[in-house]
């Protein structure tokens, strides 16, 4: 019979260590799927670092590859000169201060000139370029972006022997270079390279960024990976490419550098690793034993650089680093579980699943995102503990955000950099504002300097709006230039609420920031309100990269748009021009050619642009000629009344003018025709110049039909005549008479057209011609008289050839007067002339008839005289003031002397003793002037003048004039 002591001591020792063996093996059970959980979370964390590290190394190495995309394509529009070194100097360098990843920029040529900029280790800059020696140098750059000090005289350098350049120029295509060391530095580099080539297509040089591997190692050194994780790159062949660690990239091999092997490193978890893969496992995550650290996760991921270049990238961290806290949460949950051994099994496993329960979503969490999905969602329950599953649920969801706004502001800045229309362009950067900040509406502020204002191409929401520069928000950012973050509108003085009132908007919060170029001006402000959550130093910072990532593309779409306007003006102005143009490269393909070379040329198929123009003028060789002329000279060349043979084969006169085409650095880019079609005006002018010199018919072709009327002016009238001319003709008869006359005539023309006469009419062998029609000028009179001169040495020429040949000299006499007539077209409707009336061509003609009179060749009265430029006076003879005919003035006449060669000093002194004859004679000092003109007849026998004037004092002797006498002679006869 048992008692109650030993049946409670039964069924205590019966039943305790039934339920302590239960608890102990529930718990060991719970224990169990609780590591599990840890490790598989363990290697989640393990692999998200990798993804992580994986996608900022691909936007890192995106950047150089963006660098060289974009200076390419500023080269390929125009934006950049490759062959002007200066300006590529300046453009490399803003561009390694434009993205902080990129550790330099490099631009090399064909012909070894080579510039770089480069970011140093302690943060200053250094332009690197090859100079006059060769010598690879390099300087300290200035702020202003200029060559400073020179730090390195460097030595011989060739740039088309580098990696880079090779790489480009043997592919022809954007490419990434092996890693190589960088030259004059122990230290490791890889680029993104692209060939450039000029408007022909011509290989001229490479493009080149990327950055040092040094730079990836600090990268990966600033990352945490926990307490005693490390993440390290290495290439198939087991080199390191880069590590957190402080491990060496290169070894020095005696003389030699060479690349540092990952099993050859000092530092243990890297060696242990690298040994660990030198078998080529490639396994995503691998779960290795350290003898010090114990269990080691490792996750490998390839990083495709390009097709023919794969690194891989391998994140170690010590399997304790992530699962201790989760262990001593274990251990804890445990022993808790052990005191409350009277706890059921139901209450184990209540606190067993809400442990568990969270690690699996977020397990499945973070397997979406491997699979690019980002819109996962962390419940708030979780976020809200304050054990290690919120510390964990935390980080996640943090690192979510980033993720998605990192893929979102990369997404959103590709999109933008891709646009170039303004009119899409704006909207799309505010609605990538509202989009990424999470807010209600954003908008965008460009500054107008024309009318000084703030005005909104895009408001969203509302209309547009102006401000003044300094008005409110936008305005004090605009003006200030700083951002202006307002988590509360209804407390700052600066919000006014004026556009809220207009557009029944409540704006709670806002923030401004400014968009400043590269060059530091300030163009506008964007600005967005109302954002779903707070706006911390997170969003400030996104705020900032899109703002800068916008004043870009406003740039490049502003510059392009301006671009584009120049060439559509240009291309109006060259198809409105009359004259045809026609453009071609250095290889002679035609470019361009407007409407008018189109009709010129026979109205040529359009496919013609791109082709040879010996296409077009193959049977004009003289085209080809004047290119190759301007090729080989750099000087225009200029053809005049050439024929143009079509294909066709018609004929057309032109004119034309071939000329180099230069860029802004003065290199020829190619060569343009310019033809002025002139077949009109070619039959025009062989027609008017049968009758006028060429020049007036120049110059009447280019005046209005109203410089050909009836006009008053002053022009200089010439009347020649050959002497005794009657008495020849009858002697040599009517043919040898017109032979002599055709003669004749060509001399006189000649000198007539070469002095600018116009010959007005023949009369029987007389010759009339003005000077001063249509058009007057001021050295009429001058080349009258040179015509005169001209005329008598043509003569005598002709008289010498008439002489070689048995025939009778000519001897002629010129008469010259200046003074205004009547100039236009005489007639009727049906028979026109062109022609000069009134008395001084009167007066000229009476000159001219007593040349004879007098003895002499030439006589011009006191108008021509006076009208002319410079005369010298002592070339000229004063004969007498007569009075015509039917007038009561009289006027000076005198006889030119110039054209008498050498005027000897006899010949002086017989001039000298006419005028003192004259002046005697006119005060009727008869004896005085008797003796003085004898002595000009003793020096020169042939003076008829000098004869005249003995009759007439002869005469006066016996019938002494009236006392009023003014020594006047008149002619009675016309």
């Amino acid at each position: 019979m048992l008692n109650f002591r030993s049946m409670s001591a039964f069924l205590y020792a019966v039943f305790l260590p039934l339920l302590v063996g239960v608890v102990v093996a529930t718990s060991g059970f719970a224990h169990q799927a609780w590591q599990k959980s840890v490790s598989e979370v363990a290697i989640q964390l393990g692999q998200a670092y990798g993804e992580r590290i994986e996608f900022s190394i691909l936007n890192l190495l995106a950047e150089p590859a963006r660098v060289v995309r974009d200076s390419v394509a500023e080269i390929e529009i125009g934006i950049s000169d490759p062959q002007d070194l200066t300006f590529m100097r300046r453009r490399v360098a803003q561009q390694v201060l434009e993205f902080d990843s990129v550790a330099y920029v490099y631009y090399g040529r064909e012909d070894g000139d080579v510039v770089g900029f480069q970011r140093e280790d302690d943060g200053t800059y250094t332009f690197s370029l090859r100079d006059t020696e060769g010598n690879y140098a390099t300087y300290a750059a200035t702020s202003d972006l200029e060559l400073g000090a020179l730090l390195d005289p460097g030595k011989p350098y060739d740039v088309t022997a580098r990696p880079w350049y090779r790489a480009a120029a043997d592919s022809r295509q954007v490419t990434w270079t092996d890693i190589y060391v960088w030259f004059g530095r122990n230290e490791l580099c890889i680029d993104v390279t692209s060939p450039v080539y000029d408007d022909s297509g011509q290989f001229i040089g490479v493009m080149d960024a990327g950055y040092t591997l040094g730079e990836l190692s600090s990268f990966l050194s600033g990352l945490q990976l926990a307490a005693n994780g490390e993440a390290f790159i290495f290439d198939p062949d087991g080199l390191l490419v880069a590590s957190s660690v402080d491990a060496p990239l290169v070894v020095l091999d005696g003389d030699s550098v060479r690349r540092a092997k990952m099993t050859e490193l000092s530092d243990p978890l890297l060696s242990f690793v690298g040994n660990a893969l030198a078998g080529g496992t490639r396994d995503s995550v691998l779960q290795l034993s350290h003898p010090e650290l114990g269990p080691v996760l490792v996750s490998q991921r390839s990083l495709a650089i390009d097709d023919s270049r794969q690194w891989t990238l391998a994140v170690a961290i010590p399997e304790s680093d992530l699962t201790t806290q989760y262990q001593d949460l274990s251990r804890r949950t445990l022993l808790v579980t052990i005191c409350a051994i009277l706890a059921t099994i139901f209450t184990i496993l209540i606190v067993v699943r809400r442990y568990t329960e969270p690690l699996t979503e977020m397990n499945k969490i973070i397997e979406r995102r491997r699979a690019g999905d980002y819109e996962g969602q962390i419940p708030e329950s979780y976020m809200q503990r304050r054990d290690e599953i919120g510390a964990v649920a935390r980080s996640l969801w943090q690192d979510l955000e980033h993720r998605r706004s990192e893929f979102q502001m990369l997404k959103l800045t590709r999109v933008i950099a891709q646009e170039l229309d303004l009119n899409v362009l704006l909207p799309l950067i505010a609605g990538s504002a509202r989009q990424l900040l999470n807010c209600e509406r954003s908008s965008i502020f460009l500054f107008d300097a024309k009318r000084n204002v703030l005005w909104t191409p895009v408001a969203e929401g509302t209309t547009n709006i102006e401000i003044a520069p300094d008005e409110g928000v936008a305005g004090n950012s605009f003006t200030t230039r700083e951002r202006i973050n307002i988590p509360d509108t209804t407390t700052h003085p600066l919000f006014s609420g004026r556009t809220d009132a207009l557009t029944g908007f409540r704006t709670l919060d806002l923030v401004c920031e400014p968009l400043i170029t590269r060059n530091g001006d300030c163009i506008g402000v964007m600005q967005v309100l109302n954002r779903k959550s707070s706006f911390g130093e997170r969003e400030e910072k996104l705020f900032e990269t899109l703002a800068s990532q916008a004043v870009v593309a406003i740039e490049k779409a502003q510059l392009f748009s301006d671009v584009l306007r120049m060439k559509n003006a240009n291309q109006l102005i060259l198809n409105n021009l009359g004259e045809g143009v026609v453009s071609v490269d250095r290889k002679f393909d035609i470019s361009q050619l407007n409407p008018a070379a189109n009709s010129i040329l026979g109205n040529l198929d359009l496919d013609i642009i791109g082709r040879p123009i010996t296409n077009v003028v193959d049977e004009n060789s003289w085209v080809i000629d004047s290119l190759h002329r301007v090729a080989h000279s750099g000087q225009s060349d200029t053809n005049i009344d050439r024929d143009l043979r079509l294909r066709d084969g018609r004929d057309v006169s032109v004119n034309s003018r071939t000329v180099e085409l230069k860029g802004e650095d003065g290199e020829g880019t190619g060569y343009m025709l310019i033809l002025s079609d002139i077949s009109t005006e070619k039959r025009v002018r062989g027609t008017m110049a049968r009758y006028l010199p060429k020049k007036v018919v120049e110059q009447l072709l280019e005046a209005d039909e109203g410089s050909l009327g009836g006009t008053s002016q002053e022009v200089t009238t010439l009347f020649s005549d050959i002497r005794d001319f009657t008495t020849i003709a009858e002697s040599i008869g009517p043919k040898s008479t017109v032979a002599l006359l055709n003669e004749y005539f060509t001399e006189m023309m000649d000198v007539l057209e070469h002095h600018d006469g116009i010959l007005d009419k023949y009369i029987g062998d007389a010759v009339m011609a003005i000077f001063g029609a249509p058009f007057p000028r001021v050295e009429d009179a001058d080349n009258a008289l040179a015509t005169a001169h001209a005329m008598l040495a043509a003569l005598d020429n002709l008289n010498a050839r008439r002489l070689s040949r048995g025939e009778q000299v000519l001897s002629i006499g010129i008469g010259l007067n200046t003074g205004e007539v009547v100039v236009g077209n005489i007639g009727s409707p049906k028979r026109m002339d062109y022609t000069v009336i009134g008395d001084p061509v009167n007066l000229a003609a009476r000159l001219e008839g007593v040349t004879k009179r007098y003895g002499v060749d030439i006589v011009l009265s006191q108008f021509t005289l006076d009208r002319l430029t410079e005369p010298d006076l002592g070339s000229f003879r004063e004969l007498d003031r007569l009075r015509v005919k039917g007038k009561n003035e009289a006027v000076p006449i005198y006889e030119s002397l110039s054209h008498r060669a050498g005027n000897s000093q006899r010949y002086r002194q017989s001039v000298d003793c006419f005028a003192a004859g004259l002046k005697a004679y006119r005060t009727m000092r008869w004896d005085e002037a008797e003796q003085m003109m004898k002595q000009s007849l003793e020096l020169r026998p042939d003076d008829k003048a000098a004869l005249l004037y003995l009759d007439r004092i002869a005469t006066y002797r016996t019938h002494p004039p009236p006392d009023d006498w003014d020594g006047i002679f008149t002619l009675t006869t016309k």
